[in-house]
C-alpha cells in the first residue's frame, strides 16, 4: 500500500532504519510513489537569506526618521511591521527565491483549517509547473462534487492514500484535458495532476 508519509520522512531521513529497505524496493515497482519520491528531491531546496541581510535592514532602521521619545509606545507596533517589510524587500532585493517545498499530501488534504464544513468537502490538487515549481490548489464543494462525479462516471478508482486516509487520484495529461471540459472553471494545466478527494466517490 502505498505511504506517501513514509516516501517523504526517506526524502528526509526521519524514516526508522529498518523501514528504508523495504520503502526503497516499494519506489522500484510503484510508478505513482516513485514520481512523488521525485517531485520531493526535485524541490528540497532551502533558501537562506545572505550574510548582509541584517545589516543591510539596521542600516534602513537607521536611517529612519525617529519620533520623539514621549511617542515612542505608540509607534512600536509600526516600527515592528516597518522592519518586517524591510525584510522581505530585502530578500527580493538580492533576487532569492522563495522555497517551493511540496507539502505533504495529510496537508493537502486537511483544507482550509478555518472552516471544519468546508475542510470536510472540499478537495484539492497539485502538479508540477514547467519551471520545477510546486502548485497547488484547493476546489470548491461543488467543483469537488463534480470531479467526484466525473471520476465515477469513469469508473476510476483510487491510486492511493495519505496518511489520513484521504483518497488520492493521479490523473494523466489526457484525463485531465477531458476532465476540464466536463468540469468549467477549473484552473488547471493540462498535465499529470495528483487530486485529493476526502469522502467517498459517488
Amino acid at each position: 500500500m502505498c505511504d506517501f508519509d513514509r516516501i517523504e520522512s526517506l526524502r528526509n531521513g526521519t524514516l526508522p532504519q529498518e523501514e528504508c529497505a523495504a520503502v526503497r524496493r516499494h519506489l522500484e515497482t510503484c510508478p505513482n510513489c516513485r514520481r512523488w519520491y521525485d517531485m520531493l528531491e526535485a524541490l528540497d531546496t532551502e533558501v537562506a537569506a545572505p550574510d548582509d541581510l541584517a545589516e543591510h535592514v539596521m542600516a534602513q532602521v537607521r536611517t529612519t526618521r525617529q519620533m520623539p521619545r514621549k511617542t515612542t509606545r505608540r509607534w512600536l507596533p509600526m516600527a515592528a511591521a516597518a522592519a518586517c517589510l524591510l525584510l522581505v524587500a530585502g530578500l527580493g532585493l538580492y533576487g532569492q527565491r522563495p522555497s517551493t517545498a511540496l507539502p505533504s499530501p495529510a496537508v493537502m488534504s486537511r483544507g482550509i483549517e478555518e472552516d471544519p464544513a468546508a475542510e470536510a468537502m472540499s478537495g484539492t490538487y497539485r502538479y508540477t509547473a514547467p519551471d520545477g515549481s510546486a502548485v497547488t490548489g484547493t476546489l470548491t464543494e461543488e467543483q469537488t462534487a463534480s470531479v467526484r462525479t466525473w471520476l465515477a462516471q469513469q469508473t476510476r478508482t483510487e491510486d492511493a492514500r495519505d496518511g489520513a486516509g484521504t483518497p488520492q487520484y493521479l490523473l494523466t495529461a489526457a484525463e485531465v484535458e477531458a476532465l476540464l471540459k466536463a468540469v468549467p472553471g477549473l484552473n488547471l494545466r493540462v498535465t499529470e495532476t495528483w487530486f485529493s478527494l476526502p469522502g467517498e466517490t459517488k
